[in-house]
């Protein structure tokens, strides 16, 4: 016969609405000072339950019954009323107490919570082993149909910590990219599955229009957590090249979008004071040479940049050593550094034409008249 429980109850007790006594307990271990804190419904105080933990089983056959004692803590007039008695005290906080004997939350969900020992253990048990196909395969269709459980916020924030500072390798990478094109291989998403994406994102920064995020300024918290983010990461474009679709694709979805002018002030205010390397100069140029090279811009682009520009007024400068005013391009040419009047000025060198022979300054417009371009040029 199961021996029972040394029961204290100094308050008084009472039978809740349906007739049960509904109460609170402590069960406390006289030796290791050790305790549990449950619920239980009964007709009978003194029905000898002993409590339901796991871990407190285990002690019960290493000590003898009469070393611990249950004391009633509280009674209520429902099982419900119970259960919210014992969420409030049996918390994380409770469970992570290295003299606790409990290894669930309170409350009638009875949710486990690992503590840090639990964890430790399961992990060294797991640490090397390698699930089998076999069991891959048992497991993936056990799921299969099977709803997914929502996250909480909590979940969420634990999974995000838990991969800080991870970095998956190549070839992990690869794997998760060969399974995803699997996967979705002949499928599509119903016209249902989007609208209820559509829907969820609705009112989230994901699911907000470009036009309600733009100017969104994002705060330093913010940037600071995207910067320790990124940091160690290696672009996933690094050595790759847009296909050509891919570039045409990219460009038909930008046409007919401008930036505004406010856009376009926070761009220069943003570099403003920062100088490119001659190395970077010299890249940009060569990329630009590349680019338009055997191209020309049609009439039709050429007649928008200039309806465009009409009505802009060009910016008027002074030279400083002979007080000439002009344009900027034409000024900066002939002007300020280059200016016959200023003490620095050095007589440019004289380039000659190898078609025409005529000599001139190494301008952009000489060479654009002469060399390559000259009319004396055969073929």
């Amino acid at each position: 016969m199961k021996q029972k429980i040394k029961v204290v109850c100094d308050i008084n007790s009472y039978k809740g609405d349906d007739n049960k006594y509904h109460y609170f307990y402590k069960i406390t271990n006289n030796i290791s000072n050790k305790f549990y804190f449950g619920k239980h419904s009964t007709y009978n105080i003194y029905d000898g339950y002993r409590g339901s933990g796991t871990d407190l089983k285990i002690d019960y056959n290493r000590y003898d019954i009469s070393t611990f004692t249950m004391t009633i803590l509280d009674f209520f007039n429902t099982a419900d009323e119970a259960y919210k008695k014992e969420e409030r005290i049996v918390t994380k906080e409770l469970v992570e107490d290295s003299n606790c004997y409990n290894i669930n939350l309170g409350g009638s969900h009875g949710l486990i919570y690992h503590n840090s020992k639990t964890k430790d253990k399961l992990s060294k048990a797991h640490t090397g082993k390698k699930l089998s196909d076999e069991t891959k395969n048992k497991i993936s269709d056990a799921l299969s149909g099977a709803p997914k459980p929502t996250r909480t916020k909590e979940h969420c924030d634990n999974i995000s910590k838990s991969n800080k500072g991870k970095h998956r390798s190549d070839k992990i990478k690869q794997k998760m990219s060969e399974n995803h094109v699997k996967y979705w291989e002949g499928k599509h998403r119903s016209d249902e599955t989007k609208n209820k994406i559509s829907d969820k994102l609705k009112g989230t920064f994901l699911g907000t229009s470009f036009e309600d995020r733009y100017g969104k300024i994002k705060s330093d918290e913010i940037k600071d957590k995207i910067s320790l983010g990124n940091k160690g990461r290696v672009s996933s474009m690094k050595g790759k090249h847009h296909s050509e679709e891919t570039k045409t694709k990219i460009s038909n979805s930008h046409i007919g979008k401008h930036k505004t002018k406010e856009h376009c002030n926070n761009i220069s205010k943003a570099k403003t004071g920062t100088t490119l390397t001659e190395e970077h100069k010299q890249k940009i140029k060569d990329n630009n040479s590349k680019y338009w090279e055997g191209k020309h811009r049609s009439d039709e682009t050429k007649n928008k940049i200039s309806k465009t520009l009409k009505g802009t007024k060009k910016p008027i400068i002074e030279c400083p050593h002979c007080g000439k005013v002009g344009g900027l391009q034409q000024m900066k040419q002939w002007h300020f550094n280059n200016c016959k009047q200023s003490p620095n000025y050095k007589e440019p060198t004289k380039i000659k034409c190898p078609y025409c022979n005529k000599l001139g300054n190494p301008t952009p417009r000489f060479k654009q008249l002469h060399f390559d371009n000259c009319k004396n040029k055969e073929g």
